[in-house]
């Protein structure tokens, strides 16, 4: 909750079951506020067909890190889990590309190559598909 007296207005941020981080919000608000350019993201979450999304579940393994990452799906949604970590839901914004907010995560499948890119913050890692038997 922020006043501004000079211009009697009071912003006020309350976000309910969108996976949009907060500060996102309040930056784009207090940019327009101000006069200063802001592009308002598309927040449209695309849904895909279940089988789609099935070629993404799995299990996939960074060479370099040792780091695995699994992904399986509910209810046509994606997830995402490392081991002992919980399940996180991932929103589609096209056709092989996911993302958190919230954590802060794209994640682009390459399924032609067997293969995802791993995107945080500024790290970013190949994760190569590991085969089931």
């Amino acid at each position: 909750l922020m006043y501004f007296p000079k211009d009697s207005l009071t912003l006020a941020c309350c976000l309910n079951g969108v996976n949009i981080v907060h500060s996102e919000v309040i930056v784009g608000s207090l940019s327009i506020y101000n006069g200063l350019k802001y592009v308002i993201p598309n927040y449209k979450v695309k849904k895909l067909d279940p089988g789609i999304l099935q070629t993404y579940e799995g299990k996939y393994i960074n060479k370099e890190t040792k780091t695995t990452l699994f992904f399986d799906q509910k209810n046509a949604v994606i997830y995402m889990h490392s081991k002992n970590k919980p399940s996180i839901p991932l929103d589609c914004i096209q056709l092989d590309l996911f993302r958190s907010d919230n954590h802060g995560i794209v994640i682009f499948f390459q399924p032609e190559q067997n293969n995802l890119i791993f995107k945080q913050w500024n790290n970013r890692l190949v994760f190569d598909k590991v085969k089931t038997e």
